[in-house]
């Protein structure tokens, strides 16, 4: 698993790409997360496009990322949480508090 990141305006885009599990992404995306918070970005999009696959562990990171945001006087988004990514979340009845939103459809 890997982490693209991108400066969009006073947001920063996190993308990881892959499988993020208990020993596989976690650590990984934590320390994106981290990273980003000690450059100052106190706005934060993860970019769940390319996320393949996402475990318990993973749903740990977001709610820590959530929380340490607010704590912060931050913001954490999810954009484009693929349908399989979104109903675990759901599951999880996380949706609203990860302000997890799934990619938007094109119009016929």
């Amino acid at each position: 698993m890997r982490v693209v990141t991108q400066e969009l305006g006073t947001a920063t885009i996190l993308a990881p790409i892959g499988r993020i599990s208990i020993g596989s992404g976690d650590d990984i995306l934590r320390h994106a997360i981290d990273q980003a918070v000690q450059n100052g970005s106190r706005n934060l999009i993860l970019d769940l496009e390319a996320v393949s696959k996402m475990d318990s562990s993973a749903l740990g990171e977001l709610i820590a990322a959530q929380s340490r945001m607010a704590r912060i006087g931050g913001r954490l988004k999810l954009v484009n949480v693929p349908p399989r990514i979104m109903i675990v979340i759901n599951e999880a009845h996380l949706g609203s508090f990860l302000q997890a939103h799934a990619p938007c459809c094109s119009s016929s």
